[in-house]
């Protein structure tokens, strides 16, 4: 096909019928070197988003945005420089995000206080709780500062961590919420979470909880066993991680999430099966178990390498794995990210959108952001980040995203989902190459029976999710 021929009929996927015969008609006007300035014209100056939602339906977003990035590249040779794109380019991104109800924008607000640290955490943290007053008020100032990251956008998630969000009191919370409604508006809100320890949900601080804007509580409960409880430097014991579920919902909550961690020192089958079975009895809606992992710098790494613990061998890995994916089956939970669990429709919209790319605001030390083009994350110093904050300087590093980036975290995300990888999707993003690249590293994976093409989605089988990292490592591009 030729060039000419090529765009034309991508030109012709933007628009409805009605319109077709007009854009032929001015196609045989314009002379065919003039066509792309033409063509970023109609989408400047007159497709703007009001008429773009009339003319173009919400599923045909992605492949237009795609169709214009083609033209960029097809025109690359004839030296013909795109003109500035205030309102074509940016509108057909706006409506790439308003494509899909379950692309929400996210909003994470890190709390960076702890009253001891656990031996297995490497998140950024402190036990400086005097520094909490200076802190929520630079938190307050960043979210000021930064109300246009997300270019207007409606933030529909907001999502508390840490850290111990729970260290926060009611007027802090009252003091952030503020601002958010303030500068990004919280009417478009609808999931809210925030993380918490089992020893401070108390009666009256669930209480508490209810009257703010939080309809989620994820739980760090870890396990069940309190002599292992002890031993991670945890502050609860499995009988107020028990009360702290009821608790909340005597409060009225009714989205509870807690997380497990297996392979932990000494950990049996029994063990392992007791703490599913104490969690299942507790119906709540949402279950993250994690594979402890030892990472370097923390103290349960420093007990690994004095051989005081030790770590479980991989057979008992992959069996307690098998049993989790087993009992929480047959207890009715969706196994929808390696990961993660929850009772029917009680995914959760904060962590969805991360894994599906979409964009996010990330206030606090060491807390991350990711506008669709780059990512940058502030420092992890609670001392310089108060000082930058309240100097109008702040401090952080950021990183642009260029094409193979995004496709490898598009990867790395996708995969671990149940969904899998969206292959037009892909192509359309990444186009041809990148896509084909992807489908020849996954091809040896198809025929061994470790993935498999579901609904034109690239996925894991229950064979392949053992071995994941590899899969992953493999469908990667890596540039000479």
């Amino acid at each position: 096909m030729k060039k000419i021929d090529k765009i034309t009929t991508l030109g012709k996927m933007m628009l409805k019928d009605k319109i077709t015969s007009s854009w032929d008609k001015l196609l045989t006007e314009k002379p065919q070197g003039d066509l792309m300035v033409f063509y970023k014209k109609r989408l400047e100056h007159f497709w703007r988003l009001p008429d773009l939602e009339k003319i173009i339906g919400k599923e045909k977003a992605a492949s237009a945005y795609a169709a214009m990035e083609e033209v960029d590249v097809l025109f690359e040779d004839k030296g013909i420089k795109p003109l500035p794109p205030p309102l074509g380019q940016n509108a057909f991104k706006k409506l790439l995000r308003e494509a899909s109800s379950s692309r929400p924008i996210a909003a994470y607000i890190h709390i960076p206080f702890c009253k001891t640290r656990c031996i297995y955490c490497d998140f950024y943290s402190t036990t400086r709780s005097e520094l909490k007053s200076r802190y929520i008020h630079a938190l307050c100032k960043e979210l000021q500062m930064r109300k246009e990251y997300l270019r207007g956008e409606p933030v529909e998630t907001v999502y508390f961590g840490g850290g111990t969000p729970s260290q926060l009191a009611e007027e802090d919370f009252r003091e952030v919420f503020e601002t958010i409604r303030k500068y990004y508006g919280m009417e478009h809100c609808r999931e809210i979470t925030l993380e918490a320890n089992p020893d401070d949900l108390t009666e009256e601080y669930t209480a508490m909880l209810q009257q703010l804007p939080f309809n989620r509580i994820s739980m760090g409960i870890q396990t069940f066993d309190d002599a292992t409880l002890k031993l991670l430097n945890r502050r609860h014991d499995a009988e107020q991680a028990v009360k702290a579920v009821h608790h909340c919902r005597r409060a009225g909550f009714n989205n509870i999430s807690i997380d497990l961690i297996y392979g932990l020192p000494g950990e049996t089958d029994d063990r392992w099966k007791r703490d599913l079975q104490q969690a299942i009895s507790l119906g709540v809606e949402h279950i993250s178990a994690y594979h402890l992992t030892y990472e370097e710098g923390t103290r349960i790494y420093e007990l690994l390498q004095a051989h005081r613990i030790h770590e479980v061998d991989e057979e008992s890995s992959v069996r307690f794995f098998s049993t989790l994916m087993d009992t929480l089956d047959n207890a009715g939970y969706e196994h929808y990210e390696i990961s993660n669990f929850c009772r029917p429709g009680m995914y959760p919209r904060h962590n969805t959108s991360r894994w599906k790319g979409i964009p996010y605001l990330g206030c606090g030390p060491s807390a991350h952001s990711f506008n669709g083009d780059s990512r940058e994350w502030n420092i992890s110093s609670l001392e310089d980040y108060i000082h930058s904050i309240e100097n109008n300087c702040r401090r952080f590093e950021n990183e642009h995203l260029n094409r193979t980036t995004r496709y490898n975290e598009c990867i790395m995300t996708s995969i671990r989902t149940r969904c899998g990888v969206p292959m037009d999707i892909l192509q359309q993003k990444f186009r041809r190459e990148l896509w084909q690249y992807c489908m020849d590293m996954a091809l040896p994976h198809l025929n061994d029976g470790k993935l498999e093409i579901r609904d034109n989605h690239l996925c894991l089988t229950r064979k392949g999710i053992f071995v994941s990292d590899g899969i992953m490592s493999d469908l990667m591009f890596i540039e000479d």
